[in-house]
């Protein structure tokens, strides 16, 4: 009986304690890529979604022709050059598989049918989450 009082303590304790700051619970070990970015991870599931939904915006108004009117970029983002570079290589939809973050930057992969990458940058801005920046890999 203390034994199972422990364990029920331990995954408790994981649970509300750990679980909620890894946005990644698993990552594959490896892939045909050397890119870390490529690979698919089991995102955690009490994660802060709040930056995933932005760069979801994102996407979708850029896939509609919607990126400069999108009004979600950081003040000293370059809308003008992200937008460039979305007309200049269009790439459309995209699920998420993978989420790094480094200090307050978080980056976003997003994969679509076709194979492309497209990444893309979101930093917490007076409470809520902007774009700085975003790129496509075929």
């Amino acid at each position: 009986m203390r034994r199972s009082v422990l364990i029920v303590a331990a995954v408790v304790v994981l649970v509300v304690g750990v679980l909620p700051f890894l946005p990644i619970v698993l990552a594959e070990p490896f892939s045909a890529c050397a890119c870390l970015d490529e690979r698919k991870a089991i995102l955690n599931p009490f994660r802060d979604r709040a930056p995933e939904r932005v760069g979801a915006d994102f996407l979708a108004a850029a896939d509609s022709g919607g990126c400069s009117s999108f009004q979600g970029f950081t003040p000293g983002a370059d809308s003008t050059a992200i937008c460039k570079e979305i007309e200049s290589r269009p790439a459309r939809g995209g699920s998420l598989i993978n989420r790094r973050q480094n200090g307050n930057t978080v980056v976003l992969v997003f994969q679509n049918n076709q194979g492309a990458l497209r990444y893309v940058g979101v930093v917490p801005v007076a409470g809520t989450w902007k774009v700085t920046g975003y790129a496509v890999i075929r």
